[in-house]
């Protein structure tokens, strides 16, 4: 599962080099654990002054809890029904 650590990303710039969002390809994290860090990100340091340390986390990879064995387990046999007990006649 992917884990977006931030939303927003502060920085100071000229109107004009502002930008509507930052891509990250996830592709390169491939194992549970990894995570990727806003020095990772291609941002323009001459345009654009980041409020952030550059050791930000941005995007993990998590493990989902039961995932792994819930698809190794093979579905139990259903138990055979019991047939419930007669209720006596209204008299």
């Amino acid at each position: 599962m992917v884990d977006q650590l931030i939303d927003v990303i502060e920085v100071k710039c000229f109107p004009a080099d502002l930008v509507d969002h930052f891509e990250f390809d996830i592709s390169v994290l491939t194992e549970i654990g990894q995570v990727a860090h806003l020095s990772d990100l291609k941002i323009d340091s001459k345009k654009l002054e980041v409020h952030l340390s550059p050791e930000t986390p941005i995007v993990s990879i998590l493990e989902v809890k039961g995932a792994a064995a819930a698809s190794e387990e093979t579905p139990a046999a259903p138990a055979p029904a019991t047939p419930a007990a007669e209720a006596p006649a209204a008299e």
